[in-house]
């Protein structure tokens, strides 16, 4: 680059930068630069004649002959950049300045121009060669913009010759886009220009005030109409060479298309035809605007300026608008010039999402460095942009990594020769590494895999301790081995299946949200029939719930403070209060029979307990006092706060005259209502847990039947006291904060050793369900974790058995005892099966024309085929083939064979369609359904006639089914669509085919355990994979993966063997003789249902035992299903028919769980 011959801060004066633009400008690198000092500032020389644009004191985009261009045909400045301020700081920004005194300060003698033509109105600007007035000119009788040179400029022809060049220029072009020309003179001190008076602003204070970008299809528009009005200029070989924002005026009068505005193209001053003499002088000086000159021009190359310089110039403008930011981004002149000498600028702005990628195309193929790869013509440009907002494919295109890489590499030949090099040693370095992390990568799979294996192996023993403990009837141990891998654990990764059957044997209660309201909930009771429950709390509400639906049956405000208690009668409801008062309600509408203030100031009510012998109410205060109410019209009767001192809990002891009371020193005392006598004291305290004098009793709970209660002291310990013997049996503590007591009606028996069962729930929400055995000592069972919030209340459905409670958050909880893990279906006959399979219940089998989630079994055996829905009462019976081989074929079809010739096929939509039309009896319906019959080859010559097909499976896409014979000793595949395709080969006693998954690879085991490969999608003949030890198979499994075979022998064991190494993988040893096996869906787990009933998991990795458990039961017969999700069996056991019940057989399931 040609080195200026003076400094930046001589080039460019009292410089202001703008936010984006230089910061530095004391840069001291000298450019070659021609600089006249004649004015007193540094000034750019232009042709021999004199200089020819302004002083470089105004900003980097400054006006080119020396004025502030927008203010010379505006009227209404934006004052971030646009105000002569801005450009020049001499001048007050935005403010009229006084004509007089302008006059006397530039030496302008207004009488004597064009003899007094002109009257000023105000100035609009100044520049370091001319000023800018507003004025009315009496000849065109209009307002205009007047341009007059400063009284020094005057004096130089040169400036003149700049002066008449811009008229020359401006007068030949006439656009609606072009600020027009009216006249100009030039001829000595009488020389101005006459230029149309635009009411606007102009673009660079646009921009200003869109720093982030403007609407990208705004700034495609306006750029489009003024590419098209540079091709007008350019069309009369004039070519403008100072493109820039502060250049073009917003025309507000007027609008252009979808803009608020039409903009103009302003200042020809530098303007010259392509042909004529060069932009520099003698001395090369620059002309224009800094950051919009194109790179030609800032190498040097000043007289190559031509039209592409100009479209260059204006796809800056346009790229300014879209980022908000200045091109170049250099602190001082040196930077700027070489970036855009070099074309390396930051891209990130314009690729962002925000900025369409055909208008950066255009914007980039506009300003490429090389000129020859521009548009040709502005006309180009314009057309493209139209593209773009049209929504048409432009022509421009982005230039790709390789073109953008080979072209910086020739302008940087030193530095791209280095960075091959450099590029050369790292790929060598990067491929050592990466050999190295290969092997890395190896060796941490191997740790993975021998960790994951350690692991299963843990898991392994502790879910076979954790089944060990569930034959003991430890709960609480087989849980807290559960809990390891819960969730929220890493090892939750390992569980399987085992881990499901475990966790469901150990849910003793099924809970569910019965109810919310909207603040927490302290008490509530159900009706003597269980049908109807109450419940009360933080709100002064008392809400009815029907217990079956969860709907509200009714709500009423109870006019006191926060519910604390509420208690139920015959036809009469009491309810307790903060505000220390006791109301009675009718049960059957609610109404107030009667209020009493029990306690006054701030002493709350709480507990409440009904004497029915002697209809009296016994109520308990927050200041530990009695009191004692009549329950039929609430008058108080008496007062025990005189008599025992402070009273801490209550409870009554169901035989309708006694209840009990705490109080702080420690005891209980029995109480005679009649006579409000104390009958009987109790100090509270056990060889483990002597009593603490002065220690409040916090609660006290009886049984239903009297004879035990519950004590909590506020110490948090927990004792149990024999109301029969009156004495205190034992404790236990409760680190957890023990607050509600709840008895369970239901007791275990006195064949168990248990007299009691119930909950002790503590603040945080832990339920601890704990036994009490005939001698008195608590015997904990179990215990879980409620959702998490405070319980305030519980109580229980006689009915039903079900435990209620009401927490903190206003929810009611329903807790239900687990009922047996098996589902019962449908009824059966008595059919050993020979076959069967289930359609999934995610199928969606449709019936009734809805598509719902129906889950259909279908079994076969010596009596025909049987149809069952889950949600159909009806047993479907179609005799008319039994013991017929089954299989489904492109989830849509069953296929049943029992002869070699013939195959029948019903869609399931058919099946559903017949159990529809079955009226609902609960009984079995011998029906005809209607199936396809299908000659199909199963046939070969030396095949017996009486030989029929065994088995039949499917490939997972349905293109494949295998069936064999194990009479025949033969095994087809075919093509369900293509009968003729069958293939047929001989094998001795196959006893199970199977397909590998997304493949059509079949594979057989006979029973000599020789292992047969049969690739379909050729033509080549099965071939044997592998033979095993010569053990008697009664039943075989293959894992998910197809990588273990389960071999179940006669003798009750199991082999399992390596697919993969064809070698032994372990052996295990059964309790029972298999009736059914299957891996899990994980292929962790080896399931085995026994002839007995037992089901057994099996770990593969270790080998162990992980579940056991029997079903006791005989005559059964059973199985998995496909998935491994579900065990099937039919037993004998009670079955409705109608409002009969009888023996018989039936059907049930067992959900297996997904192993995740």
């Amino acid at each position: 680059m040609a080195q200026l011959s003076c400094t930046i801060q001589s080039l460019f004066g009292n410089y202001q930068p703008r936010s984006g633009s230089m910061t530095d400008l004391s840069d001291s690198t000298k450019f070659n630069l021609p600089i006249d000092r004649s004015s007193g500032k540094g000034s750019i020389k232009g042709p021999a004649d004199g200089p020819i644009n302004q002083p470089f004191d105004g900003p980097t985009d400054g006006s080119s002959d020396g004025t502030d261009d927008n203010a010379s045909t505006r009227t209404n400045s934006s004052p971030a950049t646009d105000t002569p301020s801005d450009t020049y700081p001499e001048k007050s920004a935005g403010k009229s300045a006084d004509p007089d005194r302008s006059l006397l300060q530039d030496g302008v003698l207004w009488d004597q121009l064009a003899a007094g033509r002109f009257q000023p109105r105000k100035v609009l600007g100044r520049g370091g060669f001319a000023m800018v007035y507003q004025a009315y000119d009496s000849r065109l009788r209009r307002e205009v913009a007047l341009k007059i040179p400063h009284f020094t400029s005057l004096a130089d022809q040169s400036a003149l010759h700049w002066l008449r060049r811009e008229g020359l220029a401006s007068a030949s072009l006439q656009h609606p886009h072009l600020v027009h020309l009216y006249d100009f003179e030039v001829n000595g001190q009488n020389s101005f220009l006459v230029l149309e008076l635009i009411e606007g602003h102009s673009l660079a204070g646009w921009i200003e005030q869109h720093p982030d970008g403007c609407d990208p299809r705004m700034a495609a528009e306006l750029v489009m109409l003024l590419a098209e009005a540079l091709q007008h200029a350019h069309s009369k070989s004039v070519l403008h060479r100072d493109i820039k924002p502060s250049n073009i005026l917003l025309d507000m009068r007027t609008k252009a298309g979808a803009l608020p505005f039409s903009p103009r193209l302003a200042d020809f001053g530098l303007a010259i035809a392509p042909t004529q003499e060069t932009l520099t002088g003698a001395t090369g000086g620059l002309m224009g605007s800094l950051h919009y000159l194109p790179p030609e021009i800032v190498k040097g190359n000043s007289a190559e300026y031509s039209i592409q310089s100009d479209i260059y110039a204006l796809a800056v403008v346009l790229r300014e608008m879209l980022t908000g930011k200045r091109l170049a981004t250099g602190s001082n002149v040196s930077q700027v010039l070489q970036q855009i000498a070099e074309g390396q600028f930051d891209d990130s702005a314009m690729t962002h999402s925000r900025v369409p990628r055909d208008l950066w195309a255009i914007c980039v193929q506009a300003m490429d460095i090389n000129p020859q790869r521009r548009y040709a013509s502005a006309q180009l440009m314009a057309d493209d942009l139209q593209r773009f907002l049209q929504g048409r494919p432009v022509l421009a295109r982005v230039p790709g990594v390789v073109e953008r890489t080979w072209r910086w590499a020739r302008r940087n030949p030193t530095l791209s020769t280095s960075m091959i090099l450099f590029g050369v040693a790292i790929t060598s370095i990067v491929s050592l590494v990466v050999l190295h992390d290969l092997k890395l990568s190896a060796t941490l799979r191997d740790l993975q895999a021998a960790q994951s294996h350690n692991e299963q192996i843990i898991y392994a023993q502790d879910m076979a301790q954790a089944s060990d403990l569930l034959q003991k009837d430890d709960i609480r141990g087989v849980r807290s081995i559960l809990a390891r891998y819960s969730p929220d654990q890493p090892q939750r990764k390992q569980v399987d299946q085992d881990y499901q059957l475990l966790s469901k044997s150990i849910q003793s209660y099924t809970s569910k949200q019965l109810w919310t309201a909207p603040n927490a909930l302290y008490t509530g009771r159900f009706s003597p029939d269980g049908q109807e429950l109450f419940v009360a709390g933080a709100g002064s509400e008392i809400t009815q719930l029907d217990p079956n639906t969860a709907n509200v049956v009714r709500q009423w405000d109870a006019g006191q403070d926060e519910i604390n208690y509420i208690l139920i009668g015959h036809n009469v409801i009491w309810s307790t209060s903060d505000d220390g008062s006791v109301c009675a309600w009718r049960f059957k509408d609610n109404q107030l029979l009667w209020r009493t203030q029990v306690f006054e100031g701030d002493v709350e009510a709480h507990d409440l307990i009904l004497l029915k012998q002697l209809d009296q109410l016994v109520v308990l205060g927050s200041n530990d006092h009695l009191r004692v109410l009549s329950a039929q019209d609430g008058k108080l009767l008496n007062d025990l706060s005189a008599r025992e001192g402070k009273q801490s809990a209550l409870a009554n002891l169901h035989d309708g005259r006694h209840f009990l009371f705490g109080n702080t020193r420690s005891a209980i005392y029995q109480v005679d209502g009649q006579t409000m006598q104390v009958v009987a004291e109790l100090p509270i305290g056990t060889e483990k847990h002597p009593r603490v004098p002065n220690e409040a009793i916090r609660a006290i709970e009886v049984s239903s039947d009297g004879k035990w209660a519950t004590i909590i002291t506020r110490n948090e310990r927990v004792y149990l006291v024999d109301l029969v013997n009156w004495s205190v049996t034992d404790s236990l503590d409760s680190p957890d904060q023990p607050r509600v007591i709840q008895f369970l009606d239901s007791s275990v028996g006195a064949a168990s050793g248990e007299s009691h069962r119930l909950w002790l729930i503590t603040k945080p929400g832990l339920i601890q369900e704990m036994s009490i055995t005939t001698d008195g000592v608590f015997l904990p069972r179990d215990s879980w974790v409620t959702h998490g919030q405070r319980v305030f209340h519980s109580m229980q459905n006689s009915n039903t058995q079900e435990v209620l409670t009401l927490d903190a958050q206003g929810g009611v909880q329903i807790w239900s005892q687990r009922n047996s893990d098996w589902n019962v279906h449908f009824p059966f006959t008595k059919n050993h099966w020979f076959s069967f399979l289930t359609v999934d219940s995610d199928r969606g089998i449709d019936f009734q024309g809805k598509q719902a989630s129906h889950e259909l079994f279908v079994f076969n055996g010596q009596k025909g085929i049987e149809i069952l829905s889950r949600n159909h009462p009806d047993v479907l019976i179609d005799r008319q083939f039994p013991s017929a081989a089954l299989c489904e074929v492109g989830q849509a079809e069953l296929w049943a064979v029992n002869e070699p010739e013939q195959t029948r096929i019903i869609s399931w939509h058919t099946l559903s369609q017949a159990l529809d039309k079955a009226p609902p009896k609960d009984s079995f319906s011998e029906v005809e359904l209607p199936w396809q019959v299908r000659t199909l080859p199963f046939r070969a010559d030396e095949i017996q006639d009486a030989s029929r097909i065994y088995r039949m499976v499917s490939s997972d896409s349905g293109h494949w089914i295998a069936a064999w014979d194990s009479q025949a000793e033969c095994v087809w595949c075919m093509q369900p669509n293509q009968p003729e395709s069958v293939k047929t080969s001989q094998s001795q006693e196959v006893t199970l085919v199977w397909f590998e998954p997304q493949s059509h690879n079949c594979w057989w085991v006979s029973r000599h355990l020789e292992i047969y490969r049969w690739n379909l999608d050729d033509d080549t003949d099965p071939q044997l994979a592998t033979k095993l030890e010569n053990h008697p198979c009664k039943d075989l499994a293959i894992s998910p993966d197809k990588t273990l075979l389960a071999i179940m022998h006669d003798d009750a064991s199991c082999l399992l063997w390596d697919l993969n190494r064809n070698r032994r993988h372990s052996e295990l040893i059964h309790a029972e003789r298999c009736l059914d096996v299957t891996f899990s869906p994980s292929g962790k787990t080896l399931m085995v249902l026994g002839e007995r009933g037992g089901l057994t998991c099996w770990n593969i990795a270790s080998g162990r035992k992980t579940f056991e458990q029997e079903y006791a039961t005989e005559n059964i017969y059973g199985g998995f299903s496909r998935d491994s999700r579900k065990l099937i069996r039919s037993i004998v056991g009670p079955v409705k028919k109608g409002v009969q019940r009888y023996q018989g057989w039936k059907i049930e399931s067992l959900e297996l769980g997904s192993g995740e």
